[in-house]
């Protein structure tokens, strides 16, 4: 007399190793999703920036050379703030030259992770109208940066300058360190994360780097170690490429 018995489930050991299995292949396949996507991002970075650049040097080209003026409305003289830019000479001739730009606003890092990347590119005061923010900092047109009376950057103003102290940088990733103000600091590309330093905080870990134009139409990412440090007039500094 034969007896039959079921099917034979697993014991507890094997389902244990099962489990550390896959805990193990997760753990090898999402670092490797997140490198992926995040050199996804910086390939559209890369993207945009080229876009931005050849729409500012199309404008020069009807513009005797002057590149579009990025300098704020409502700045007082020497008091621009290159985290902002300005509607009616910047970003409106820009868009003119194409319109796709209305799309291209930010930095994809900034736009996932800023509270006000959706106000980018629009009017954000009635009392300043023409000033607005892009997930970008635009470097041309712009008031010379100063120390203690001393200027330490000049800002390009044609497509053809080249300035000592200064640079061809014309745009980067929006990214700034409040350097102890009254505000957070503001870094993407922090390995796949936006992050947001509470003011007084050290920038750490800092920037991968950023995704940085230059005037003759080029565009890299540039590594964290190798961009200059430039403070500005309300003391946050920004970071271009020598």
């Amino acid at each position: 007399m034969s007896l039959r018995t079921g099917p034979r489930g697993f014991s507890l050991a094997e389902l244990t190793v099962c489990v550390g299995i896959v805990a193990v292949l997760v753990a090898l396949t999402v670092p490797a999703v997140t490198r992926t996507r995040e050199a996804a991002r910086r390939a559209t970075d890369l993207s945009t920036l080229r876009q931005l650049t050849a729409a500012c040097l199309c404008y020069a080209q009807s513009n005797d050379g002057v590149l579009p003026p990025g300098r704020m409305g409502s700045a007082y003289p020497g008091a621009d703030d290159y985290t902002w830019t300005n509607y009616s000479t910047l970003w409106r001739p820009l868009l003119s030259v194409n319109a796709d730009l209305a799309k291209l606003t930010s930095c994809t890092s900034v736009s996932q992770g800023n509270a006000q990347a959706g106000e980018f590119g629009q009017p954000q005061n009635e009392y300043a109208p023409n000033d607005i923010r892009l997930g970008w900092v635009y470097w041309a047109g712009r008031d010379d940066l100063t120390t203690a009376g001393a200027v330490t950057y000049r800002s390009m103003h044609h497509a053809f300058d080249r300035f000592t102290p200064g640079s061809q940088t014309l745009w980067t990733c929006l990214c700034w360190d409040s350097a102890g103000n009254n505000a957070s600091s503001v870094c993407p590309h922090v390995g796949s994360r936006y992050v947001e330093y509470k003011s007084g905080v050290t920038l750490q870990p800092p920037p991968d780097g950023l995704g940085v134009a230059l005037a003759d139409g080029s565009a890299s990412f540039v590594t964290w170690t190798d961009l200059i440090i430039i403070p500005q007039s309300n003391g946050f500094k920004l970071y271009y490429q020598p």
